[in-house]
């Protein structure tokens, strides 16, 4: 072999070891850019990137998961997000295309020991509720984001008064925590029980509800103007939630509210078959 052959030979080495530099140097870069774009993907910054996700990503640093990865708790394809995003094809309000599964809060919470609520005397058996299947956010649907959905805060698309502040607002616990209708509207539609020993430990009767005057001479309706929220705070599980145009709050409260309607939507003893005859004499009296 001349020296030219060799030379040939060894630059034909030189350019195929640059070659196979080159190769593994890209295929690094790619790998580590894959990565990045991964961790950036599935972190919560890439939901805040786009409007439409700002309700959602403010109301979930204002929750009491906003130390959780938004996907922790959901699955997302980000590449249909993208897409939607990019063609504004999205729809409002914008809701998961399933409902976060019991696993995933099985990874947090032990559910099969828990059987009262921190916050009072509720019996909450998560084991029986689990053995109906039952889905946690079927009771704590609000945790993470209040309900904006459900509560249609965000059809608007009036994306820029989803602020900080804004998500705290929407993340108050009228909005997060379960109330006592949701629970007898799952029971009746089960079919279960709603007593109130079914849930409560003890119950209570304020002491001035034991008075003869409390029904007898009214005392029930003259608190009941002045605190409305108190006779709410037992009573609300009955309201149906309607509204009688035209009366005050209390009126409309008594009307709309099944426990109070059995007394108040109920005839006097004297008001029989002929009352309708009598009552006209009996005015004048």
């Amino acid at each position: 072999m001349n020296n030219d052959q060799a030379l040939a030979k060894l630059y034909r080495k030189r350019r195929i070891v640059k070659f196979i530099i080159i190769l593994v140097a890209l295929s690094l870069l790619v790998g580590v850019l894959a990565l990045t774009g991964h961790a950036y993907a599935t972190s919560n910054n890439y939901c805040s990137l786009c409007h439409e996700m700002s309700p959602e990503y403010v109301t979930w640093q204002a929750s009491s998961h906003s130390k959780l990865a938004c996907t922790a708790c959901h699955q997302v394809d980000f590449i249909d997000q993208i897409y939607q995003h990019l063609r504004n094809q999205y729809f409002l309000p914008i809701v998961t295309p399933a409902p976060v599964a019991n696993a995933v809060c099985e990874k947090c919470h032990n559910l099969k020991i828990r059987t009262v609520s921190a916050t009072g005397d509720i019996k909450i058996p998560h084991q029986q509720h689990l053995a109906q299947s039952v889905l946690c956010v079927d009771c704590h649907s609000g945790v993470a984001h209040g309900q904006i959905a459900v509560r249609q805060e965000t059809v608007d698309g009036n994306w820029e008064r989803w602020t900080a502040a804004m998500g705290k607002a929407q993340m108050g616990r009228q909005f997060t925590a379960t109330g006592m209708k949701q629970c007898i509207d799952c029971h009746e539609s089960r079919r279960v029980s709603t007593k109130c020993e079914a849930c409560h430990t003890e119950i209570v009767m304020p002491p001035d509800h034991k008075t003869a005057k409390w029904l007898g001479q009214g005392e029930h309706g003259r608190q009941a103007r002045i605190n409305l929220a108190a006779c709410d705070r037992c009573h609300s599980f009955s309201s149906t939630g309607q509204v009688i145009h035209g009366l005050d709050k209390l009126t409309n409260y008594t009307r709309t509210n099944t426990f109070c309607a059995e007394c108040h939507q109920k005839a006097p003893a004297n008001h029989g078959p002929t009352w309708r005859i009598e009552h006209g004499a009996k005015a004048v009296d």
